[in-house]
């Protein structure tokens, strides 16, 4: 190590020359701090403010998270938390069992295209159970608790534009004529479902399976759909005229 003058200040620097760079920067930082505050600076703060302030510069450039779509919708009144716990056990039974069809789809789907390609022997089932049993089960029961979690796709651009009570009754007109629709179906699709259990309907094909099983989940997933839109709908108005 050496000395190095700088001003009133006699001020140890390193005595290497790559080192002597950092070693003058460092006695001028120590001169101007000793003159200004009647302190110094060790090199060890200079790293945890360099620290700090890096930290705070990336915490303060980071994005937003966005909000989940259930965040601004109000609380369900008293008088509906019965109903929807009931239809949320419903919900969350109706989703597991398509979730145990999508699975059975999936492993059904790999073995035949394994068979097919090579062993040349594919399944002769396979067509016929995916799409007349697995398929509608994994979709028409999920629906419900879909939507009761906000997951379903929707278009908001244009929402967002609008101001908060704007909002509220688009909203509230989307819902209603969904409900009006799920109900619609549901009385159509109810109809032909029990049409096909009264006469026991029964594919043709290599198969001979009960097709009014497979007709059934539609009317099923749907109603579900039916209730807990007619739920959000009372829950959200009642919500709305007791703030």
């Amino acid at each position: 190590m050496e000395r190095l003058q700088v001003g009133q200040h006699d001020l140890l620097a390193p005595s290497r020359m790559n080192d002597r760079s950092f070693g003058l920067s460092r006695a001028l930082l120590d001169a101007s701090l000793l003159r200004l505050f009647g302190v110094g600076i060790e090199p060890r703060r200079i790293t945890a403010l360099t620290r700090m302030t890096t930290e705070k510069t990336i915490d303060s450039a980071a994005p937003a998270a966005e909000p989940h779509p259930l965040d601004g919708l109000p609380p369900l009144p008293g008088f509906l938390n019965w109903p929807d716990r009931l239809l949320s056990r419903i919900e969350d039974g109706a989703l597991s069992i398509a979730a145990v069809a999508l699975t059975i789809t999936m492993f059904v789907i790999v073995i035949d295209v394994c068979l097919r390609y090579l062993f040349n022997s594919p399944l002769q089932w396979s067509y016929e159970v995916v799409s007349d049993y697995l398929i509608p089960f994994a979709v028409f029961l999920a629906m419900a608790s879909t939507l009761r979690r906000g997951e379903h796709v929707e278009v908001d651009f244009f929402v967002r534009l609008v101001t908060p009570r704007v909002r509220f009754w688009f909203r509230r007109i989307n819902a209603l004529i969904a409900a009006l629709v799920f109900l619609l179906l549901v009385g159509v699709v109810g109809q032909e479902a029990l049409r096909a259990m009264q006469v026991w309907e029964m594919s043709v094909g290599n198969y001979t399976l009960p097709l009014w099983l497979s007709k059934l989940s539609v009317p099923l997933g749907l109603g579900l759909l039916t209730i807990r839109v007619l739920i959000q709908i009372v829950g959200d108005s009642r919500a709305r005229e007791l703030r």
